[in-house]
């Protein structure tokens, strides 16, 4: 066990950050930070392959789009209004952090990224000594180009109704679609795309209105951007002996987009080989009815 780790063993086993800041705002780099000092983190990389995950996320996701519609919440200053049931948190909670076996043992005390990060009032909620941690880019522009050259793409790719059906890839798009459907304005994907001012309006909203919730709240908040390195987070996190070793630079940028890449090839092979088969099996009846054709 590292020394680092040493500073937070004996505390009890709850669940103690939650993670605030939209995906691309450092959270990969964080999570390894927080791995660091001893608090196991979730990430959005976490969900992946594993689809009880995925479908209670995109059922908890779907109930909350469906209340954002509903109630016509337009600002983060409303979403208290549109939380998901304690319910709805506790099952998603309990899938997402727990041990599948073992459902007492929790796994994860710490959550960073999409789409836990679109739930931070309802975990704080749920958790009340949890600290918030709002991770933040330089600027606005920086965060939207960073998500349009990894998670959009992936989140806007086009699949078949097949490949939906008969795939995991329409779990994965699927889940990727509802972190975006539900912070910025439901089905305005291509607005996203489409208009930059309104996707950074989006990004500066948000992060005020999580310090200004957060705030009213009386909890803890830790404002982060990952270039400040380890002296910030361990006074916030209380933990005295800072590591000696450079903070974490995960840039997960070029694994998203590699993933976006590889379901690009993947959907090409699924279409190539439905081509594949359907004319073998248009040449086999063909070859069929000749053969009967001619023994007639």
């Amino acid at each position: 066990m590292s020394n680092m780790q040493s500073q937070t063993t004996a505390a009890t086993d709850e669940f103690v950050i939650i993670g605030a800041g939209f995906g691309r705002t450092g959270t990969s780099s964080l999570r390894e930070a927080l791995n660091k000092l001893g608090f196991k983190c979730h990430h959005m990389t976490e969900t992946f392959g594993k689809e009880d995950d995925q479908e209670k996320i995109i059922e908890v996701s779907n109930k909350k789009i469906a209340a954002k519609l509903t109630h016509n919440v337009q600002s983060f200053a409303a979403w208290d209004k549109i939380m998901a049931s304690e319910q709805d948190v506790d099952d998603l909670c309990q899938t997402v952090f727990y041990d599948k076996t073992n459902k007492q043992q929790l796994v994860y005390r710490a959550c960073v990224d999409f789409p836990m990060c679109l739930y931070y009032q309802e975990l704080m909620r749920k958790y009340p000594n949890a600290k918030v941690i709002l991770t933040v880019r330089d600027s606005a522009e920086k965060w939207y180009e960073s998500v349009m050259g990894s998670i959009f793409p992936v989140a806007m790719q086009t699949l078949s109704r097949w490949q939906f059906r008969f795939s995991k890839l329409g779990t994965h798009h699927h889940v990727a679609k509802c972190i975006f459907s539900l912070p910025f304005d439901c089905d305005q994907h291509n607005k996203f795309e489409t208009n930059k001012q309104f996707a950074c309006d989006k990004y500066e909203e948000w992060n005020e209105s999580v310090e200004r919730y957060v705030k009213q709240q009386n909890r803890k908040l830790l404002v982060f951007n990952v270039k400040q390195g380890w002296a910030p987070l361990c006074k916030f996190l209380e933990i005295e002996k800072v590591p000696k070793e450079p903070f974490p630079h995960a840039n997960d940028r070029s694994v998203a987009a590699d993933f976006g890449q590889k379901m690009n090839i993947l959907c090409g092979l699924m279409n190539v080989s439905l081509v594949v088969l359907s004319v073998g099996v248009a040449a086999y009846f063909s070859k069929k009815y000749y053969t009967q054709k001619k023994l007639q």
